[in-house]
């Protein structure tokens, strides 16, 4: 009797084929108030995720404090990071899943930018895959006048409204013609 095994011809064409993953893209928008230390800890907790789960990170930046488009979560501004990798299915899943829990992300979305990308061929810049230490915010940038309420398009402060209402109304004595 003769037994046939075909595990080591499986093993020898997968060592042939090249290893392919898919390539993703990752924003997310954290409080503008984080702090540096915090969002330290969540970039190594998404790179321990990455290396876990089989995935390679590309490239990570940090684009800065910006104004929002709407206000989310009563916040104006946040610090938007932006993370490219390649991995799986399960790979985004646990990504996205962490940045749920974490409460100071306000938004974050995910977006597929190539199918079966061979991962032996992209090369990696290890500058590239640092997040730079986060700045804190300074005041001077919340209150500064915006562009909108300069050219009267926004309401003013409410304080500045009282002070409207406060002056007293001409009596009707003063009038002309009384």
């Amino acid at each position: 009797m003769s037994v046939i095994t075909s595990a080591p011809a499986a093993s020898a064409s997968t060592a042939a084929r090249p290893v392919r993953a898919t390539e993703y893209e990752t924003i997310f928008v954290l409080r503008p108030d984080v702090d540096p230390d915090a969002a330290e800890k969540l970039q190594n907790r998404l790179n321990e995720i990455i290396d876990r789960e089989k995935g390679k990170l590309l490239k990570v930046e940090s684009w800065g404090r910006r104004k929002l488009a709407y206000p989310v979560a009563k916040q104006r501004r946040g610090v938007y990071i932006y993370m490219k990798y390649l991995g799986g299915g399960g790979l985004v899943a646990e990504l996205e899943r962490n940045l749920r829990i974490a409460d100071f992300v306000l938004k974050f979305i995910t977006v597929k930018l190539r199918d079966r990308v061979d991962v032996s061929t992209v090369q990696i810049d290890p500058e590239e895959i640092k997040l730079a230490r986060l700045e804190l915010a300074t005041d001077e940038d919340d209150n500064k006048e915006s562009r909108e309420r300069s050219l009267g398009f926004v309401d003013p402060p409410s304080d500045a409204r009282h002070r409207v209402e406060e002056e007293p109304a001409p009596d009707a004595e003063e009038a002309p013609g009384a």
